[in-house]
C-alpha cells in the first residue's frame, strides 16, 4: 500500500476543497428545499385562492331555442320540482325541471308577463302581466287561466308578504318614479355589476347575489347588518340579468336574455358553494 506524502499546506488545502464542496453541495440542496416551498405554497395560495373567488359553480347551461327577446323574472315550485320563468317579449311563462333544467311546458296567452309567484298550498301560479294591466292566476295542475284582476295597468314586480298573505304589485310601468325614503338611512353602498334586473338573498349564508346584463354576477358577504365583503365576481354571459335563488338545493339559476346581445338564449345553473 502507498501512501501519498503531503505536507501541512497541503492537508489544509485539501480540506479547504471538501468543505467548499460540501457548502456547495449543501448550498444546492438548500436551494432545490426552497423552491419546493416556494411551489407548495404558490399552489397552496392557488388552491385557497380558487375557493375564496368561486363561490358558484356551474353546472348546465339550457339552450333555449326561439327566442329572440328578455325573459323576466323567476318563480319556483319546491315540492312539485317546477321551476318556471317569464319570457317577457315572448308573451310566454316558460316551465322547466327544477333539478335537470330540463323545459317541461311553454305557457303562452300573456301579453308581458313580468313578475311570477307559486303558491304552493293552493297550487297557483300568479303572473303580473303588464301589457295587459292584470294579474292572471293559473291553475298549477294544467297551467289554465282560473281568474285575473283586473285594474293593474303595466303590472311589473310583485311580492307577497305570505305571514299577512297580502300581495304587493308595482304598477305604472318602469319609467314610474319610486319614493323609498320612508325606508330609513342607506348604511352602505356597494359597487357591483352594470344593467341588473334581479338580486338574491341566502339568509343562512348571509350571501347576496347580484346579475348584470355585462356577462357577470356579483357576489357579497353579509358581515353585519351594514357591513357587507365583496366575494367574487363570477363569470356568466352578457345578457344574464335576472336570477333565482334555491337555498334548499344550494342551487343559482341565471336568465340570459337576447334581447340586446342578439345571442343565444339560456338557462344557467350553478352550484352554490
Amino acid at each position: 500500500m502507498t501512501f501519498a506524502k503531503v505536507g501541512r499546506d497541503g492537508i489544509t488545502a485539501q480540506l479547504e476543497t471538501a468543505a467548499t464542496k460540501i457548502i456547495e453541495v449543501t448550498n444546492v440542496r438548500w436551494h432545490i428545499l426552497a423552491i419546493i416551498m416556494l411551489l407548495m405554497a404558490v399552489t397552496l395560495a392557488s388552491f385557497a385562492r380558487a375557493k375564496e373567488v368561486a363561490p358558484l359553480r356551474l353546472l348546465d347551461a339550457v339552450p333555449l331555442p326561439g327566442f329572440s327577446g328578455d325573459f323576466d323574472h323567476f318563480a319556483v315550485d319546491e315540492k312539485g320540482g317546477r321551476l318556471f320563468l317569464a319570457g317577457e317579449d315572448h308573451k310566454t311563462v316558460e316551465v322547466f325541471d327544477l333539478k335537470t333544467g330540463r323545459r317541461l311546458k311553454r305557457i303562452a296567452g300573456f301579453g308581458t308577463p313580468h313578475s311570477i309567484i307559486y303558491l304552493p298550498e293552493s297550487d297557483h301560479i300568479l303572473v303580473a302581466d303588464g301589457d295587459k294591466g292584470m294579474l292572471q292566476i293559473l291553475r298549477g295542475s294544467d297551467y289554465a287561466v282560473m281568474d285575473h284582476v283586473d285594474g293593474l295597468a303595466g303590472a311589473d314586480s310583485m311580492r307577497l308578504d305570505a305571514p299577512s298573505q297580502i300581495l304587493y304589485v308595482v304598477t305604472g310601468g318602469k319609467d314610474v318614479p319610486l319614493d323609498y325614503s320612508f325606508l330609513g338611512k342607506v348604511v352602505a353602498q356597494l359597487p357591483a355589476v352594470e344593467r341588473s334586473d334581479d338580486i338574491a338573498f341566502d339568509a343562512e349564508k348571509g350571501s347576496i347575489y347580484v346579475p348584470g346584463g355585462e356577462g357577470f354576477t356579483s357576489v357579497f358577504q353579509q358581515k353585519s347588518a351594514d357591513q357587507y365583503q365583496l366575494l367574487a365576481k363570477v363569470k356568466t354571459e352578457p345578457g344574464a340579468k335576472t336570477c333565482l335563488l334555491v337555498p334548499n338545493l344550494a342551487r343559482f339559476y341565471v336568465a340570459v336574455s337576447p334581447g340586446e346581445t342578439k345571442g343565444p338564449a339560456k338557462v344557467l345553473i350553478y352550484h352554490v358553494q
